[in-house]
């Protein structure tokens, strides 16, 4: 994405349940040359949503499907620590893109590190998106 011109603008971070409590939704557009991608991230109560978090979600995200973004329109991203405080390899992510004209396709991961979970649940689904796309115009 070297040279890329990137726009970044968070919508809002809010708890999702009245009175602060459990999960959080973070909303924010990412475009690219007039190429519009909306990102949201939900996270359970044991994940602090908070900007740096979407920064790193959305940086890890964007790249790894930067090469089929302009045939996406929404990403939703699910982040949930399973074990809470008792830790061990408990993060567990779905990356779930919706193609224009087409049915959301999705790609879960679990692991220890919330960034390398999401690249690599992204990546896997980066490579899914490619295969189907590549069917889909071969038919054309």
């Amino acid at each position: 994405m070297a040279g890329a011109a990137l726009r970044f603008d968070e919508i809002s971070v809010r708890p999702l349940e009245p009175g602060g409590g459990g999960d959080y939704l973070m909303l924010w557009d990412w475009s690219q040359e007039g190429q519009n991608m909306h990102i949201q991230v939900n996270t359970d109560n044991h994940i602090h949503g908070d900007d740096r978090l979407a920064e790193v979600v959305e940086e890890v995200v964007a790249g790894a499907l930067n090469p089929v973004a302009k045939r996406i329109t929404r990403v939703e991203v699910h982040i949930k620590d399973v074990n809470g405080p008792k830790g061990g390899e408990d993060i567990h992510a779905i990356v779930e893109a919706r193609p224009e004209g087409m049915r959301p396709y999705a790609a879960q991961e679990q692991g220890t590190d919330i960034r390398a979970t999401v690249k690599t649940a992204a990546e896997t689904l980066r490579r899914r998106l490619e295969s189907e796309f590549g069917k889909r115009d071969e038919r054309r």
